[in-house]
């Protein structure tokens, strides 16, 4: 049998960022399927209506809302790899610039009359 810590760490693995959009679905099918079964007058019905509307306004705004930050996400990405790559190549150009300087001191060591071009 699992734990307590183990079935919430499980559930925010599942939701996320812990938004708690599964749970308002789940009350929104609830009381959707009530309003459907529950015969009641047509004030109350209309009633009931409006809020089934107002929950699923609330449901279609966040799964928006998710996709968007989905989406912004995808774009930060694809910046955060652009960039990545612009370090990488001025890395690359370090390593070769110290590269040349190190074999520029090597060829002055092995032959001082060399230093004369290297002064232009």
């Amino acid at each position: 049998m699992a734990s307590d810590d183990d079935i919430i760490r499980r559930k925010l693995l599942i939701e996320g960022e812990g938004t708690g959009y599964d749970s308002r679905i789940n009350t929104f099918l609830k009381n959707f399927i009530k309003w459907h079964i529950t015969p009641e007058t047509a004030e109350d019905s209309a009633i009931a209506y409006q809020k089934l509307l107002s929950q699923l306004a609330v449901l279609e705004h966040g799964f928006a809302k998710i996709n968007f930050i989905q989406n912004m996400n995808v774009e930060e990405k694809k910046n955060y790899d652009v960039i990545y790559k612009e370090i990488g190549n001025l890395c690359s150009y370090c390593l070769i610039l110290e590269r040349i300087w190190t074999c520029d001191s090597e060829m002055l060591q092995l032959n001082p009359r060399m230093s004369n071009f290297t002064k232009r």
